[in-house]
């Protein structure tokens, strides 16, 4: 009703589409659901991109331990990172965000540090650029030398 009132959504079109509210639960909540639709979105992106892809069994932990803050949006984009960028038949933990395999859900959890989200990113982006280190340290805006530093600081040799 927001939009309606500021004149940005049309107040005829909201009456027609306010029939019926349908709420949708998000992800976290409803998470035996995230490993098939993992597969379907896969399914999608398999033919569009003409690939021969699967996920791994594994990754359902993965799935299940994440509180999708971007919902089916951010699933299908990591999914599609990984078809895009995983040159094996199957799709592994590994090839899935790192802050998704580091992720705590209970409310006690202990927030990561920077110098966490520093290491997986690190490792994330030498994982991408496979162990190139002059073009990993291009893409974190880093030196090669100070590239050498972290992962020796991070034990990421």
């Amino acid at each position: 009703m927001k939009a309606v009132d500021r004149q940005i959504f049309r107040q005829d079109l909201f009456f027609r589409l306010n029939l019926i509210t349908i709420r949708v639960p998000p992800l976290r909540e409803r998470r035996s659901e995230i490993f098939p639709m993992a597969e379907f979105l896969l399914e999608q992106l398999v033919r569009k991109y003409r690939v021969n892809s699967t996920i791994h069994p594994d990754c359902r932990a993965v799935f299940q331990q994440y509180d999708f803050p971007g919902n089916i949006r951010e699933l299908r984009n990591a999914i599609e990172r990984a078809v895009l960028l995983t040159a094996a038949p199957e799709i592994t933990p590994e090839a899935l965000p790192s802050v998704w395999r580091t992720a705590r859900n209970s409310t006690s959890a202990k927030m990561p540090s920077l110098e966490d989200i520093e290491r997986n990113y690190i490792s994330e982006v030498l994982r991408e650029t496979h162990g190139k280190k002059v073009k990993a340290a291009g893409i974190l805006g880093i030196s090669r030398k100070t590239l050498l530093e972290k992962r020796k600081k991070y034990g990421l040799e």
